[in-house]
């Protein structure tokens, strides 16, 4: 095997490594990096009683042990909900 054909066959290993490694570090950073997304397009995530929240729609944690974080969409965005007044005039 040539020198080229070792550092190929070792780079493209390190690469498979790092996208099934699921060490607490990487998950942490895949974390991190998400949070940073929604910054990025303008969504302010706030976190309160363990749900992350923002203004199109909750991330809810788990209630039981099992089962996983569920993501709900908000059907009207609260704001919106406010501007919907009854104009009784």
């Amino acid at each position: 095997m040539s020198k080229k054909q070792g550092q190929r066959k070792r780079r493209k290993k390190a690469a498979r490594k790092r996208t099934r490694d699921k060490s607490t570090a990487y998950l942490l950073a895949a974390l991190a990096e998400s949070l940073n997304a929604c910054e990025r397009r303008g969504l302010r995530v706030r976190f309160a009683h363990g749900a992350a929240f923002c203004d199109q729609g909750v991330v809810l944690p788990p209630v039981k042990k099992g089962q996983s974080w569920e993501a709900r969409p908000f059907r009207d965005r609260p704001d919106a909900r406010q501007s919907h007044g009854h104009d009784d005039d």
